[in-house]
């Protein structure tokens, strides 16, 4: 199955699994360590156990080596072989207690953010200082230089099918015509493409829509070099599609 092409979950288990899958992956593995940040939550609340975090962190990491760019498959089958593990491990009760909507959207979202930090992808996930105060947050790093033009496949947002969850309009999108929901209705994103941080000016790249999906990707608007953070402006109303 394609990453671009999943079914529209339910908005209140893609908002608690996007939360888990980034706290779990991103947040220091060490709360001491300076300078400390961990990302923000889609969610209003994060109820998750501590112990679902130390889990899911531990088991992606035994199996992200099988994670392959060469086979874009491998990264839905990679996430369904750590979502399976994680289900059948009597000593991981968390996730055996959850709904299958939130077990595929548990999936999806692995698979998501370990095409967006794979060695070999165009960009990656990153801690970075910003704003005049250079306060931490997170965002999109350029690895290698993308061209003008180019879509970056592996800034992937999806949105749920529904907008009745509650969250905290961090990341919200208008679908646009020609998605397979109803045009205008506004939804929450999730997936790698939320962090894509907002700028007035000099940002670099615009939000896309595929076409006859709930998916959204980027474009480069300019040559972008490696170590340059992508930013977009006016995210919200995208205007492009790809079939």
């Amino acid at each position: 199955m394609s990453l671009s092409t999943g079914v529209k979950h339910e908005s209140k288990y893609a908002i608690a699994m996007e939360d888990l899958v980034v706290i779990a992956l991103f947040s220091p593995s060490n709360p001491a360590s300076s300078p400390p940040h961990i990302p923000q939550t889609l969610g209003t609340a994060f109820e998750s156990p501590g112990e679902a975090l130390v889990n899911l962190y531990e088991v992606f990491e035994s199996h992200k080596r099988l994670f392959d760019m060469k086979s874009p498959t491998s990264f839905m089958e990679t996430a369904s072989t750590i979502r399976m593990k994680l289900v059948r491990n009597r000593e991981m009760p968390h996730f055996r207690h959850l709904q299958q909507g939130a077990l595929s959207a548990l999936q999806w979202c692995i698979a998501a953010y370990a095409l967006s930090i794979h060695p070999d992808s165009s960009i990656h996930l990153k801690k970075l200082a910003m704003g005049p105060d250079r306060t931490w947050g997170f965002g999109l790093v350029a690895t290698r230089r993308i061209c003008k033009g180019s879509t970056l496949w592996e800034a992937l947002g999806m949105c749920p099918g529904d907008f009745s969850a509650s969250h905290s309009e961090l990341s919200c999108i208008t679908i646009a015509k020609g998605q397979n929901q109803p045009a205008g209705a506004k939804r929450v994103m999730y997936g790698p493409l939320r962090m894509v941080n907002h700028r007035c000016r000099s940002f670099n790249a615009e939000f896309a829509f595929i076409k006859n999906t709930s998916a959204f990707v980027a474009e480069a608007l300019a040559d972008i070099e490696a170590g340059e953070e992508i930013t977009a402006y006016g995210s919200s109303n995208p205007r492009i599609t790809f079939s």
